[in-house]
């Protein structure tokens, strides 16, 4: 029958069909797979090699050393983010708080942190030093919102409210548990490019300032991480592009470092409560900023920062914690 031939050579299509797919599944798999070990590795190296990383910054007998090379590839650094980004991220919307417990549970000292994703982005830092100095530590961490009672400006009006909501949760909570230390950090901006304007920087400060104080009236601590650094255009993508010249996506101090009115209403303060961390010259100098430091790419896109150079930045990170919990000890 004519029919049967036919059949025949889509029965053979599908076949084909099939195949390709189930290599293609292989090859994404195998693939990622070899990027996760990649990752791994350059997180044991970043953690421990001198002069990797942020260490290439923080250590003295590092300064004049030439440029090591790329302990990951821009592939690689492309998916350099921490691990927890789904488990230990509120969803918009939901209607309980989301945290994550790392360190010590049950420790003498407690720590809550306390942001967006510019808190998040160093989380495997301060897992790592909650292990060392055995904290207690809770996360209330979520996307896009500020850690204040201030409106972002979303385009649909819903998430505002929910993000004022969120906030509003995570301090009663923060309030009700009393820990010995809140770290924070934010990018507070109402949308992915442009910084607020002059008059909601005013009141975004104002009401980051009320929020320190509700703390602090508590008698809780307080260290503030700085906004980092942000290129705003895709690193991982530029050093694909431009290969062996890490210079070319290089920026300028006075572009790149942006305004953070978190860390400036916590300097106002003036408090012995009060302590902040700025890791602005971990990749910027006096005019540039690098995106490439120590071997390790800064970023895992156009604003966060990678999961193994923040992790190479947890011993400039030690000093202003140990501070702020000694600050905490000595009340």
């Amino acid at each position: 029958p004519v029919g049967r031939p036919v059949r025949r050579a889509l029965a053979f299509a599908i076949a084909g069909m099939l195949a390709i797919t189930s290599l293609d599944g292989t090859l994404w798999y195998a693939e990622t797979k070899g990027l996760e070990r990649e990752i791994a590795s350059a997180h044991a190296v970043a953690e421990t090699l001198p002069c990797a990383g942020a260490r290439a910054r923080l250590a003295a007998s590092c300064e004049g050393r030439p440029s090591q090379q790329l302990l990951l590839s821009p592939a690689a650094a492309a998916q350099d983010l921490p691990s927890t980004r789904i488990e230990c991220l509120w969803e918009h919307g939901a209607n309980s708080i989301t945290t994550c417990d790392r360190g010590t549970p049950g420790a003498s000292l407690s720590v809550a942190v306390w942001g967006n994703s510019h808190m998040h982005q160093w989380l495997g830092a301060l897992a790592a030093l909650a292990e060392e100095l055995v904290l207690d530590v809770r996360t209330y961490l979520t996307g896009g919102c500020f850690p204040t009672d201030f409106p972002r400006l979303f385009v649909d009006p819903v998430e505002t409210e929910q993000c004022l909501w969120w906030s509003d949760q995570v301090l009663s909570q923060i309030l009700d548990s009393r820990p010995d230390l809140v770290i924070m950090a934010s990018r507070t901006t109402d949308d992915l490019w442009n910084d607020l304007t002059a008059e909601r920087s005013q009141l975004v400060y104002q009401a980051y300032g009320d929020t320190l104080r509700a703390l602090l009236d508590a008698g809780i601590a307080v260290l503030v991480i700085r906004r980092g650094p942000e290129p705003e255009y895709n690193i991982p993508d530029c050093l694909a592009i431009q290969r062996d010249d890490a210079d070319a996506c290089a920026g300028s101090r006075r572009d790149w470092v942006r305004a953070d009115p978190l860390y400036d209403a916590a300097v106002s303060l003036g408090s012995p409560l009060v302590h902040w961390y700025d890791p602005v010259d971990l990749i910027c100098d006096v005019s540039q900023c690098h995106p490439v430091v120590g071997g390790v790419i800064a970023y895992h896109d156009s604003n966060h920062l990678s999961e193994t150079f923040t992790r190479s930045a947890a011993d400039g990170l030690r000093g202003p914690l140990e501070r702020a919990l000694l600050a905490t000890s000595s009340q």
